[in-house]
């Protein structure tokens, strides 16, 4: 069974240093000045502001009882203001906020959604029937649709869904091969 740990993918790291979280979370101008655009009220700037730094971080998207206080707390003292209540920022996590809060995130960040369609599903399969010829771990075949995905500028889906794709195209390699070798016995017995 492959974990999360033997792969890429992204993912908030426990014990974060002092400068990690200056240097990966702290908004640049550009980002305090679209978030301004977008949201009047702080606490809602504030929102937006977690979001975008953590998706630029991860590639995809957290909801709010998974985002470290830590985190929260940095991103609002940058703003200046006092830390929201997670209650607060558990709303967006709900309904149409949420997918308002994401459609100004990947608009933000230029990524696009991974969706339930044909687009992406024929996207992920062909990434990974791609990597199961040059790899043979599990998690390799993730780590290279992955990369993939970021150099395409998708949101990267959950670690599962990168599983089972990653499976099904190593089963779908693995019996291509087993059917040529056994054609090629076959071929050699009749010789």
């Amino acid at each position: 069974m492959t974990t999360i740990n033997e792969t890429a993918y992204p993912r908030i790291k426990p014990n974060m240093s002092q400068s990690e979280l200056q240097s990966v979370y702290t908004p640049t101008p550009e980002d305090i000045a679209y978030v301004r655009q977008q949201r009047r009220r702080k606490l809602d700037q504030l929102a937006l502001l977690v979001h975008i730094k953590l998706t630029q971080r991860l590639g995809y998207f957290l909801k709010s009882p998974d985002i470290p206080n830590k985190i929260i707390s940095h991103i609002s003292e940058q703003m200046k203001m006092r830390s929201a209540p997670r209650k607060y920022l558990s709303r967006f996590d709900r309904g149409g906020s949420r997918t308002r809060l994401k459609a100004l995130v990947r608009r933000y960040l230029d990524i696009k959604l991974i969706e339930s369609n044909d687009k992406t599903t024929l996207l992920l399969h062909k990434l990974s029937s791609e990597a199961s010829e040059k790899k043979h771990e599990i998690a390799d075949i993730i780590n290279i649709v992955i990369e993939g995905l970021v150099k395409q500028r998708y949101e990267l889906p959950g670690f599962s869904t990168l599983v089972k794709y990653a499976k099904s195209a190593k089963k779908q390699v693995n019996d291509a091969y087993f059917k040529q070798t056994h054609r090629a016995k076959s071929y050699l017995n009749e010789i």
